[in-house]
């Protein structure tokens, strides 16, 4: 398997190929092929979670467990409605990247899927 850079362009936008942990990106020690399913050809060699990876996820967790354990939740709210926002703002981004890794239907991911991921953050943001 060819060495894991950070991104990788997918339709045309950037997407980063490492974990989220603890508020930043971190390269793993391991990684796996993303195969899409409409051409079988390899969209990007993206982070596989090892022992490292899982231990780094599990103490960021735990520090921000406690730190969201006292956050107001009006400020809670404010957060997923700013995700939600995000999600409608690249809609067509999402659902050309989430087409090409499973293989569903565009117009589907863009006119049903995708906006209801941004109506779930609202439902919980309420």
């Amino acid at each position: 398997m060819p060495p894991m850079s950070g991104s990788v362009l997918v339709e045309d936008v950037r997407v980063s190929t490492e974990h989220w942990l603890g508020g930043e990106r971190v390269a793993s020690t391991d990684a796996f092929e993303d195969v899409s399913p409409i051409d079988e050809r390899v969209i990007a060699h993206v982070a596989s979670g090892g022992r490292q990876e899982v231990d780094l996820a599990v103490r960021a967790a735990r520090e921000a467990f406690a730190e969201r354990g006292r956050t107001e939740p009006k400020q809670r709210s404010q957060v997923l409605h700013a995700i939600a926002d995000g999600i409608e703002a690249r809609v067509p981004e999402l659902a050309a990247v989430e087409t090409r890794d499973n293989g569903s239907l565009l117009r589907s991911m863009r006119n049903s899927v995708m906006p209801r991921v941004a109506r779930n953050f609202r439902f919980f943001a309420d």
